[in-house]
């Protein structure tokens, strides 16, 4: 809108008298006298001019006299003190919306304002009436998703468009790659789309932004099973698809739209490789499994939680390996975190766990089935997420297959690591044994306690380290004493001697 006065401190006012975008209007002109007010009117084009009667050289009447040539279309209104009354009549043959008396009542203004906006409107839905005889439905729906359509124009084109639905939906859709016959494709994918949708009346298909879009009728698509077809068509077209939640107000289309817009720009956390369809409830895919709430996960933590996963699988316990790998996945998809660093965390988990595989380590094809190079390769989370699961289950399977094996793959354990806390009930939590049973049956089949097994473990370490000319403090906290004089006594007990001599006299 355009305000016009001669004075400055009236324009100061009228900038912030009321709230002009309640009614629909933004001022994003001014001028201080009538000849300026002509030529801004000519620049900006205003819907609404507000003016006052009396300024110099070319007054208001005459300038709205004179704009009306050009802008025959907008709103006016007349500022005038009582004096001025006299041109009430004039006022009104120019056709002006208002006549309104100096000093401005703010009632009466916003009166004003509702007047004129409540008229645009109605012209504004004469407007569209008229262009919808001709106009195709694309066009109309595009209307319908724009921003600036208010809710009476929304019922209109509903009516015109005949959806007064149940239930809303918008599916947006756009080829996974670029390729030489791209838009060829996308257009017979549209093409087929269109006609299907039209024929079994799911909806009305439109483009928009460069994507293929479908708003749906979503009670009918439900009823009548016509999702498969949706799914093959976008399989065959190789096409990434995003759905918006389904909205029982069609004033909420509008947002339907811009949340499968936003999946559609981040394909990585929504797609998944076996269904095309971001964003559509259980019937099309499953979201990523939910682990425990919790603060930002830093570096630090998601590594211990990988070490955590791995021990775990080493010790051939599935379980709670894929539940720790579930929760890690849940925090780094709820803190959408950078698709490089997620693909690091996995592409090191798998690194790790071939080290446990037997299989991989003999040339044979490996339990897991995915390499860290398949990792950085793959284009979605849950396609990463399910592969490297499925891997790792099949990974613990095997370290399970022969319960014989048991009591080797412990001691292994220990052998790895022999320099962290272990205790015996830590180890019966990771191989999923009770901690009485585990250690009866460790001392049967070795003739030992696990700590009696464990220090010998640690000492016969140290006693290498301490060889090599290492401190023996170092070597304490080497081995897993943090403690050097625990660490002393111990080497005594099992060795006859104190580390230092050991070390000092290089005895076997």
């Amino acid at each position: 809108m355009l305000l016009v006065d001669d004075e400055q401190a009236i324009l100061a006012g009228l900038r912030t008298i009321v709230d002009w975008s309640k009614y629909g209007f933004e001022v994003t002109a001014e001028a201080a006298n009538g000849r300026e007010g002509v030529k801004k009117a000519k620049e900006c084009q205003p819907d609404l001019i507000m003016a006052d009667v009396r300024m110099p050289g070319l007054n208001g009447l005459d300038m709205i006299s004179e704009v009306r040539s050009f802008l025959p279309h907008a709103s006016y209104v007349l500022l005038t003190g009582y004096s001025d009354f006299t041109y009430a009549k004039q006022a009104i043959e120019l056709g002006v919306s208002n006549y309104l008396l100096k000093p401005i009542d703010t009632q009466e203004l916003e009166e004003a304002l509702a007047g004129i906006h409540q008229k645009r409107k109605q012209q504004q839905a004469r407007q569209l009436l008229q262009e919808a005889n001709d106009a195709p439905e694309e066009q109309l729906l595009a209307r319908l998703l724009a921003p600036s359509t208010d809710s009476e124009l929304a019922e209109l084109l509903l009516d015109k468009l005949e959806m007064p639905w149940d239930s809303y939906q918008i599916v947006l859709a756009n080829r996974q790659e670029e390729q030489g016959d791209s838009r060829d494709e996308k257009e017979r994918a549209r093409d087929e789309l269109a006609l299907y949708v039209k024929a079994n009346r799911l909806g009305i298909g439109f483009e928009r932004e460069g994507f293929i879009g479908i708003a749906l009728n979503n009670v009918q698509m439900n009823n009548d099973g016509h999702s498969q077809w949706l799914l093959d068509l976008f399989r065959r077209h190789r096409m990434l698809v995003s759905a918006g939640p389904a909205v029982s107000d069609y004033r909420e289309l509008r947002h339907s739209y811009e949340e499968a817009r936003r999946l559609l720009k981040n394909p990585f956390y929504y797609s998944d490789d076996e269904s095309p369809i971001m964003g559509v409830p259980q019937q099309f895919c499953s979201p990523l499994p939910k682990g425990a709430e919790s603060d930002e996960t830093d570096r630090d933590e998601l590594d211990q939680i990988r070490q955590k996963i791995l021990s775990y699988i080493e010790a051939g316990n599935m379980k709670p390996a894929i539940e720790w790998l579930d929760r890690s996945a849940w925090r780094m998809y709820r803190e959408r975190m950078e698709e490089a660093r997620i693909k690091s965390w996995y592409a090191e988990l798998v690194k790790e766990a071939k080290q446990l595989d037997a299989n991989a380590s003999n040339d044979q094809p490996s339990k897991l089935g995915v390499d860290p190079a398949d990792i950085y390769k793959h284009p979605s989370f849950r396609g990463i997420h399910r592969r490297v699961k499925s891997g790792l289950s099949a990974l613990c399977q095997s370290r399970l297959s022969n319960q014989e094996q048991a009591l080797p793959r412990l001691l292994d354990y220990i052998h790895r690591h022999y320099n962290e806390p272990l205790r015996l009930e830590t180890l019966a939590e990771l191989f999923h044994y009770n901690s009485s049973y585990l250690g009866k049956m460790f001392k049967k089949q070795t003739g030992e306690s696990f700590n009696c097994y464990l220090d010998k473990v640690r000492i016969g370490y140290a006693k290498q380290l301490l060889k090599q000319g290492q401190k023996v403090h170092q070597v304490a906290k080497d081995v897993g004493y943090p403690n050097p004089d625990y660490f002393h006594a111990k080497f005594k007990r099992y060795v006859g001697q104190s580390p230092s001599t050991y070390r000092s006299s290089g005895s076997k």
